[in-house]
């Protein structure tokens, strides 16, 4: 069985999320990350200045530590 879309889960999603985009993205964009929040409440959104598509690689650092917080409240929320 496939898994639902990220946009219409039956139920909110109830751990913690993270969603991240360039907003110099010109493939994906940004702007849809906007509409999930409702269905995961205990995301973290973030839309990064000086970031295209390759985002990982163009704001390394921040991502970085992005990555970090979310899994130390993924560790937390398993405890």
């Amino acid at each position: 069985m496939a898994p639902p879309p990220v946009d219409s889960l039956p139920q909110p999603f109830d751990r913690p999320a993270l969603f991240l985009a360039g907003r110099q993205d010109d493939v994906v964009g940004y702007t849809d990350l906007f509409t999930l929040t409702e269905s995961y409440p205990r995301a973290a959104v973030a839309v990064l200045d000086r970031g295209g598509h390759a985002l990982q690689i163009e704001q390394a650092q921040l991502i970085n530590a992005l990555v970090n917080e979310w899994l130390e409240r993924l560790a937390e929320a398993h405890t």
